[in-house]
């Protein structure tokens, strides 16, 4: 079964940096290129200090001016700083294809990871959420491995490369730098983690933002009809300062670590040029020497610069890199085995045998639960907001795993054939309509794409959508986008209900299926689903009770709980929970 586990909200940063590196490294080709512009572009620019230098000394002393050296000097500077360009541009463009793969890959690793998730640790996360790693945060990954990988490869080659020349020059002067500038990456890496709590702090509001907004996006209408415009937008404005809190403390962080490691750095450079000083006075350096030192000097402490320079950009990175990799690590549901036996429905009996579950440990929703329903049977499930209605259809589907018990259909377990084998025994119209972009009758189709267009049309006249759709200027060639107004809910719901139909499936589950549509509508419908659950066992969920009271067998939840079972008529001559709920949405009108 499915761990219930929480995962944690972000990786450690040093995991973090591992995981990025795998993926980095997979493109090997690109990263030797890297490796290689990035040794021999920053090679050539730290040839100019110490072609600098020996321009100097070429001008300055005894004698004539070596102009025959000057100018061999001024070509090859000419040359180094050419190639170096070149090369630099190499570097940042190989760069941009490494990181544009790694996000391709991550993206896939996403979508993929999504798709095999067990429900229960999807309802754990908002939609919003998801998408939010998907765009925002992968962004600023993509950002921040573009300037982290020449940052990185070019800001070693530079600070061995010239802690190696300058040693050369004199250790001295060397030794300055080298007692200097640890203190930077000290100073900068507290500012760092500082800043990318920050940031991972202002990922996760940028989430709840985006939630709340296609909330309020989505349900327009709705908030004008109970005048509640106001409370979305305080909520939003609430959100939104907060975001702006997070932020500006991010940028703070990210922004202090630069100008203070500049001053440590420049601090060092004066020393250095002291020094250097003091030592051409005394003979024991040239004048081209001190230039090529200083020169040095300047090109050591600049890795240090340029990466607290974009520090804000990269502690983006790695939270939203730890964002992305918490929900990698979540745990996926255990696939099917060839081996794994096909659910085979005969009639569509079910028992449930002393069923226990809980969303967290310790907190039972169900438990101790059995029930049988007989094959063909038309069930219904009734009870408050919360009861538990929904959670049970879950288990049936193994959405969620129980924690005890078993299920069975025909007398065989759910848990012992495949899943893929066991959901298409079932037929679902869901309480919120879902079409996706493409036509209406791809949308029709969606469930048997090998389906006819006499089928199709079949099936839409028999949930009574032919007619509407035949209609429209297109017919069943219509475009239709996933958030589309140019259905209306009830439209969008029959032509649900026709995917349903033409799918044919031996089990049936209704979850408010008409709850969003006119009474003339809903009649239709419901004459429609009483010709398709004809000998099929189906399952109705319904706050309206109206829609449920031909069934065979309602169930009354409560906290988890089957506390009533029986036909309408039973259940109102109980004069129990049903009854009270039934008074209570139909009282004064005749029933």
């Amino acid at each position: 079964m499915t761990s219930k586990k929480h995962s944690h909200p972000n990786a450690p940063e040093t995991r973090v940096l591992w995981l990025l590196w795998q993926r980095i490294r997979s493109f090997r080709r690109l990263l030797a290129l890297v490796i290689f512009a990035a040794v021999a572009g920053n090679g050539f620019v730290l040839l100019s200090p110490l072609l600098t230098g020996l321009a100097i000394d070429k001008m300055i002393g005894p004698g004539q001016v070596d102009w025959p050296g000057l100018i061999r000097l001024l070509v090859i500077f000419l040359g180094t700083a050419l190639a170096g360009s070149t090369l630099q541009k190499l570097l940042f463009n190989t760069t941009v294809k490494i990181a544009a793969g790694v996000t391709q890959q991550l993206r896939t690793e996403l979508a993929e990871h999504v798709d095999k998730m067990p429900l229960s640790e999807i309802d754990k996360r908002e939609s919003s959420n998801v998408a939010s790693l998907l765009t925002h945060d992968l962004n600023a990954v993509s950002e921040g491995l573009i300037t982290g990988l020449s940052q990185a490869f070019g800001g070693i080659v530079t600070l061995v490369g010239t802690l190696f020349l300058m040693l050369r020059l004199h250790a001295g002067v060397t030794v300055i730098m080298l007692v200097l500038t640890p203190l930077s990456f000290l100073i900068s890496g507290r500012i760092a983690a500082a800043a990318r709590r920050q940031y991972q702090l202002e990922s996760a509001k940028n989430a709840e933002l985006r939630q709340v907004a296609e909330e309020a996006a989505g349900q327009l209408e709705l908030l004008h009809s109970f005048d509640a415009r106001d409370d979305f937008t305080d909520k939003l404005k609430s959100l939104n300062r907060e975001l702006y809190v997070f932020g500006q403390k991010a940028q703070f962080y990210s922004s202090l670590s630069n100008p203070v490691t500049r001053l440590i750095n420049a601090s060092a450079y004066i020393l250095a040029a002291v020094v250097s000083g003091i030592l051409a006075a005394g003979g024991a350096l040239s004048t081209g020497n001190v230039a090529s030192l200083l020169g040095y000097s300047m090109q050591f402490s600049r890795p240090v610069n340029e990466i607290t320079s974009v520090a804000a950009q990269l502690q983006s990175a790695l939270a939203g890199a730890g964002r992305i990799f918490s929900l990698l690590r979540t745990e996926t549901e255990k696939p099917d085995t060839p081996q794994m036996p096909v659910m085979q429905v005969q009639g569509g009996s079910f028992v449930m045998n002393d069923v226990d579950f809980s969303y967290y440990p310790g907190q039972n929703l169900i438990r101790d639960l059995d029930l049988f329903v007989p094959a063909g049977s038309q069930v219904a499930v009734a009870g408050p907001t919360g009861a538990g209605k929904t959670t049970l259809i879950n288990l049936l589907l193994r959405f969620y795993d129980i924690d005890s018990g078993d299920i069975r259909i025909d007398d065989q377990s759910i848990y012992d054939v495949s899943r893929s084998s066991l959901r298409r025994s079932f037929g679902m119209v869901l309480q919120d309509s879902w079409l996706f972009a493409g036509t209406i009758s791809e949308n029709i189709a969606f469930a048997r794409p090998e389906a006819t267009v006499e089928e199709i049309h079949e099936a839409a006249r028999s949930a009574g959508a032919h007619s509407f759709i035949s209609r429209l200027p297109e017919g069943y060639d219509t475009r239709i986008e996933a958030e589309s107004d140019r259905l209306s809910a009830g439209q969008k719901q029959l032509i649900c209900i026709a995917r349903t139909m033409l799918a044919d499936p031996p089990i049936l589950i209704l979850d408010e299926a008409t709850s969003n549509v006119d009474t003339y509508t809903e009649k239709k419908i419901q004459k429609a689903f009483r010709r398709l659950m004809d000998g099929r066992t189906s399952f109705v969920i319904a706050h309206r009770l109206s829609t449920i009271l031909d069934s065979d067998l309602i169930l009354v939840m409560d906290k988890g709980q089957i506390i009533e079972q029986g036909s309408h008529d039973e259940l109102l001559a109980a004069d129990g929970f049903y009854a009270s709920l039934f008074q209570a949405q139909y009282a004064g009108r005749e029933t």
